[in-house]
């Protein structure tokens, strides 16, 4: 790959000609002086570089990245750095437990609301959410990523009159 403006193949960016924001999806391939000119910013590094410096720096620490909101279930922002938290480690233990027993998403989804557990808002949880933690911690044996099917979406007070019915 090359800069399309000028030819270097270092430092490279992909640059969207339409912004992504208006629903741009193609890009062009720049070097870091070309893609700084095309914004009218002038950077002397290469930005791509000192960002992933920057994180791999603080997974190394095991610092979150992001906003605290969106940290991994299971874990809480304490000082900078990432700790369990147990009521949602116990919640994971539960549908670990749940999931080895062939439990379906649905049905622990009702167990879970049944038990007043919620997720981070307050909701029921999704079965959807509970397949892609089953997926990142390697407990969904029912069926590959590729064949999930999505589900129906269900408001908290539909969860809670099926639960109380």
């Amino acid at each position: 790959m090359k800069c399309f403006e000028c030819g270097v193949s270092d430092n490279l960016e992909e640059h969207h000609v339409v912004p992504r924001s208006r629903g741009g999806t193609k890009t062009v391939t720049l070097c870091t002086r070309c893609h700084g000119r095309v914004h009218g910013v002038s950077r002397p590094v290469d930005l791509s570089t000192l960002i992933r410096e920057s994180l791999q720096k603080r997974r190394t620490q095991g610092k979150p990245l992001g906003r605290p909101s969106l940290h991994r279930y299971g874990y809480d922002a304490v000082d900078g750095l990432l700790v369990e938290n147990e009521e949602e480690q116990a919640t994971i233990a539960l549908v670990k437990r749940l999931r080895a027993d062939k439990t379906s998403y649905k049905n622990i989804v009702m167990h879970l609301t049944q038990r007043n557990m919620f997720n981070r808002s307050g909701d029921p949880f999704r079965p959807s959410y509970l397949c892609k933690l089953a997926l990142r911690d390697g407990l969904n044996t029912a069926r590959s990523p590729k064949k999930r099917r999505k589900f129906e979406s269900v408001s908290r007070e539909e969860m809670l009159a099926i639960v109380e019915g």
